[in-house]
């Protein structure tokens, strides 16, 4: 088998970049079913469902024949601007920073109009098992990651405006989205329309506040943080894994979304200094690390099934075991697997692969953008 080199992944990282820039940061979504205009024929929860998952695992794209366009996701800018940011900081061209503030415009622009603060949504209609979110419906994920970039954006350029608009972002999260309290702690729903209990929504969205909170010196959100991602701790069983979410339809276990609770338990510690959380992190960095790879770097979907093997468990694997586990020997195993299996020279990477086929639809919100933020942060390293 070929092995990658650090050479060889900046040149997948810069043909990948090159291809994305090429069509403008647009593109399909596995979720993007209900962009088509035969959707409005679906009105039951069941058939939107039944629809979306038609087209998210079909290994042939039929969203052309029925009418759903490609369209700019506000996240998957957001995850372009973080992995700007991170090539910019490891090789310090100028035209990178600059790519990245370009990415900031339009991320902005696409600000989701249904909230007070700032805040962004999917562009599509989205049914999930416990709700339905109308396209621009803004939600703690798209918000995470776009105060994420904003962040990132305000240490490698140093403006001020870039942190306010952070803060803005952080207060949507704090002030516009229903709360679960249990004691002394609460869970952040998806959406201002839910009351969903989802922990990776809830631990991302506190390690922001987190952040966020110290950068810009708002100690009084670090104390709701540690509250919000107690409702998540005290969730985590004996063996270090957590539950999707706190419905009955919500317990499976899966390797990406462990991945972010991971991260964002070591970014709340290195943000705050406080190591309240530790024993868990450890715990579940344990479970994750045995449990989510083969001993090649395979990133397996579930902790007791492989396949589907999902792009997304790959790129969050190599980030969680630079960032949680200092391990780069373990990232790059991952990385390794991934560039010989799921890349495509055509400048993209594939979204999964089955025991019978592999769906090779350039995702670009779901795969190369996250792959771009993996791939600079292995570089990053290597540097």
């Amino acid at each position: 088998m070929p092995t990658f080199s650090q050479s060889e992944y900046a040149r997948v990282w810069d043909k990948l970049h090159e291809t994305i820039t090429r069509d403008e940061w647009k593109g399909y979504d596995p979720y993007d079913g209900l962009n088509s205009p035969l959707a409005k024929f679906l009105p039951f929860k069941a058939a939107r469902q039944a629809w979306i998952q038609f087209h998210r695992r079909s290994p042939i794209n039929f969203r052309p024949l029925v009418g759903i366009q490609k369209h700019v996701n506000p996240k998957a800018l957001a995850l372009g601007i973080s992995a700007l940011c991170v090539r910019y900081r490891t090789l310090g061209h100028i035209d990178l920073l600059g790519g990245a503030i370009a990415l900031e415009k339009q991320l902005l622009a696409l600000r989701s109009n249904q909230a007070k603060h700032l805040a962004w949504g999917y562009p599509f209609d989205w049914q999930s098992r416990a709700f339905f979110a109308p396209s621009g419906t803004p939600n703690v994920i798209c918000t995470v990651f776009g105060a994420a970039a904003l962040v990132d954006l305000y240490e490698s350029a140093g403006r001020r405006d870039d942190l306010d608009a952070a803060v803005d972002a952080c207060e949507f999260i704090r002030q516009e989205l229903p709360r679960t309290e249990r004691g002394e702690s609460f869970c952040f729903s998806y959406t201002p329309l839910d009351r969903s209990c989802v922990h990776n929504v809830n631990m991302l969205g506190a390690a922001t506040l987190a952040r966020v909170g110290s950068l810009a010196e708002w100690r009084d959100w670090l104390g709701e943080a540690t509250r919000a991602l107690r409702f998540s701790v005290d969730a985590q069983d004996d063996r270090g894994r957590w539950p999707y979410g706190e419905a009955n339809n919500q317990r499976w276990v899966d390797g990406f979304h462990t991945g972010y609770n991971l991260t964002a338990l070591q970014r709340y510690q290195d943000a705050t200094g406080d190591r309240v959380f530790e024993e868990s992190l450890r715990r579940g960095w344990e479970f994750y690390r045995q449990n989510f790879f083969l001993e090649d770097g395979t990133p397996k979907y579930y902790d007791s099934a492989t396949y589907p093997i999902d792009i997304h468990n790959a790129a969050q694997g190599i980030i969680t075991f630079i960032e949680v586990g200092g391990d780069r020997e373990g990232a790059e195993r991952i990385a390794q697997w991934v560039s010989r299996e799921m890349w495509s020279e055509r400048g993209h990477f594939y979204f999964r692969k089955t025991p019978c086929w592999t769906v090779r639809i350039p995702y670009l919100r779901w795969a190369g953008a996250w792959m771009l933020l993996s791939l600079a942060k292995l570089l990053q390293l290597a540097r």
